[in-house]
């Protein structure tokens, strides 16, 4: 009985050999899977974490943009003998076929900060008799990296202190005949009344 019980179990064991092997290998190919899943996870992180950088350092571009032309654009206005001769002539024209908007103007092209630039363009309503100007800034990083940011700016032209009218007033070039001395007018923009009107992110 002892003899055929050691038989029994030695035969058993023998049968289980090549399963054993299986399950092995089994267990080998789901690990595998694990580990690459794993790999494949960290990696997604690690581009997902980039990409986020990368916009998140274009917008920043394009934020310094927006404040150095609002910056530029103040001191311009503040620096003119008569608030009524100032407007967008004194930027260059964008090319046709880059601009989006008519009379589309750089105010800065590709100006650096730090890693990254910005370039922002200025442009006016199509007629221009609302007070409006609009700020478009397009800040880029390394790697490809890209944010728009787009302001709209309000002006109101303010009596001096101790008068009630404007005199010899011309207006905002191509203002049109809808313009009024007490109106809104982007000659008369300030830093103090300059209010955002549209952000915008493009990655």
């Amino acid at each position: 009985m002892k003899t055929r019980c050691g038989f029994g179990f030695k035969r058993l064991f023998q049968s289980e050999g090549g399963s054993a092997l299986v399950i092995s290998m089994l267990l080998l190919v789901v690990l595998t899977i694990i580990g690459v899943a794993a790999t494949n996870t960290s990696v997604l992180e690690i581009l997902i974490a980039n990409s986020s950088k990368k916009k998140a350092e274009a917008f920043y571009a394009a934020e310094a943009g927006i404040d150095h032309a609002r910056k530029l654009l103040s001191d311009m206005i503040a620096a003119q003998a008569s608030l009524d001769t100032w407007d967008l002539s004194d930027f260059a024209d964008v090319s046709s076929s880059e601009a989006e908007h008519p009379g589309e103007k750089y105010v800065f092209q590709n100006k650096a900060v730090g890693d990254c630039a910005y370039t922002v363009t200025v442009f006016a309503g199509k007629a221009n008799t609302e007070g409006l100007i609009f700020l478009k800034s397009v800040g880029t990083s390394p790697n490809g990296g890209r944010a728009v940011l787009e302001v709209s700016f309000l002006g109101k032209r303010v009596l001096p202190s101790g008068t009630t009218s404007f005199s010899s007033y011309g207006g905002q070039q191509n203002a049109g005949s809808a313009k009024s001395n007490t109106g809104y007018d982007i000659n008369a923009m300030t830093a103090d009344e300059l209010s955002t009107y549209q952000l915008n992110e493009d990655a």
